[in-house]
């Protein structure tokens, strides 16, 4: 789950700045706190939080074993099942309703309208 939220996260990072390159654009985002970026964190952050609450499992379930009273706990299962579904659907959103490059106004830079001064002269070159 770390790996593959690093991958997102990763993965929209490049599409942004490709799309900056393309359309000749800063590398922006008009909603920040709606990104694959952020998903791919909260992916992480999920991953880290897991690890924690599978050595408790374990640890409780190792317990259960020992002492011959193992009952499985359906809740652990139900509740991992519904964060990542949640956070899976979330990502369906950054792949189909992404504006394409070609459908955004480019963004130039100003022209510029002061002459150059050649530094061995101190005169305006042509």
């Amino acid at each position: 789950m770390i790996g593959f939220g690093f991958a997102i996260a990763r993965f929209g990072f490049l599409v942004v700045e490709v799309e900056a390159t393309l359309t000749s654009s800063e590398a922006t985002s008009s909603e920040p706190w709606i990104s694959s970026q952020t998903l791919g964190l909260a992916l992480v952050v999920l991953g880290i939080g897991v690890i924690g609450l599978a050595d408790w499992n374990y640890r409780l379930v190792y317990q259960q074993i020992e002492k011959g009273s193992y009952s499985p706990n359906p809740f652990l299962v139900a509740l991992m099942t519904v964060l990542v579904m949640t956070l899976g659907c979330l990502s369906i959103p950054f792949v189909f309703l992404r504006t394409a490059p070609s459908q955004r106004q480019p963004t130039l830079p100003p022209p510029t309208s002061t002459p150059e001064v050649s530094p061995l002269n101190g005169q305006e070159e042509p």
